[in-house]
């Protein structure tokens, strides 16, 4: 991080503290009595933090940045039985400023149970990975950050 130098054995503990939260705006060219299919454009507000600890005498200020990032994708339905559907969504956003290059791909496969017209309860299977590759003088590197797992969320549509 920056111009900070270490000694050979030192313990250097580095954190990463990402929250995101978006809102979606699908417009469906392929609606069925039991199948849709979406093209989306999501507003993801991201914000990170990201911080270097290394011996006790050190002590370092985290740095912070909140990002909106616009996220294409699509997503699709079926229905499999009444209440029942399988759900798919793809998003993605890349870009390149600078000397810095970024690429976020996320999806995710489920079931969700429509409760009602416009509210559902969805499980679902989630994969997100963000890749930036920097070849700034000042902050040259690159992130790899994955995660997969399990999802309980909620849907709501007008």
């Amino acid at each position: 991080f920056d111009k900070d130098t270490y000694k050979a054995g030192d313990t250097i503990t580095s954190t990463v503290d990402m929250n995101m939260a978006g809102l979606t705006y699908g417009y469906r060219f392929l609606k069925g009595r039991w199948y849709d299919l979406a093209a989306t454009l999501r507003v993801q507000v991201g914000s990170f933090s990201t911080n270097v600890q290394g011996p006790s005498n050190f002590n370092r200020q985290p740095d912070n940045i909140v990002l909106p990032l616009p996220m294409l994708g699509g997503e699709g339905r079926v229905q499999i039985y009444k209440k029942l559907n399988f759900t798919a969504r793809y998003q993605w956003l890349g870009a390149t400023v600078v000397d810095t290059k970024g690429v976020i791909r996320e999806w995710q496969a489920g079931l969700m149970y429509q409760h009602r017209q416009n509210f559902g309860v969805e499980l679902a299977y989630r994969a997100y990975s963000l890749h930036v590759d920097s070849a700034s003088t000042d902050h040259p590197g690159q992130l790899d950050m994955k995660y997969s797992g399990l999802q309980l969320g909620f849907r709501a549509s007008l």
